[in-house]
This record gives structure tokens, C-alpha cells and sequence, in this order.
């Protein structure tokens, strides 16, 4: 799976995962981990699951890419 993202929220997510890894002491923090993780947690969630719906709705769903 592949995963298209404006450059500037790959950036935010890239600094995010390094200031994760330096903040636990690891050498490295994957994005790609970041994404399994959060989709671990989501799927547990319900309140979470919620919330993604309704940004889903706002956001047009699968046209969010065609911006």
C-alpha cells in the first residue's frame, strides 16, 4: 500500500517520527510504523473511529487526494 501525502504533512510526519524516536530513546521511528500503529489503535477505538469518520465526511472522503 502506498500512501500520497502533500510534501508538507510527509515532513510533519517524518520530524514527528524522529522527535518520537529521540523522546524513547531509539535509534530510528518508522513513518510507516507510526501508520501501523495508529490504524492498531483506531481499530480498538470507537471514539477514535468516530472522529476519523467525521473528518472523513468533512474532508469528501477519497477526493481529499484530488486536492
Amino acid at each position: 500500500m502506498t500512501v500520497n501525502m502533500p510534501p508538507v504533512d510527509h515532513r510533519k510526519l517524518k520530524l514527528w517520527s524522529a522527535q518520537a524516536a529521540a523522546d524513547l530513546d531509539l535509534p530510528e521511528v518508522a513513518a510507516a510504523e507510526v501508520l501501523r500503529t495508529l490504524w492498531e489503535i483506531a481499530v480498538d477505538d470507537d471514539d477514535l473511529q468516530d472522529r476519523i469518520r467525521q473528518r472523513l465526511l468533512t474532508s469528501g472522503g477519497s477526493l481529499r487526494s484530488r486536492r
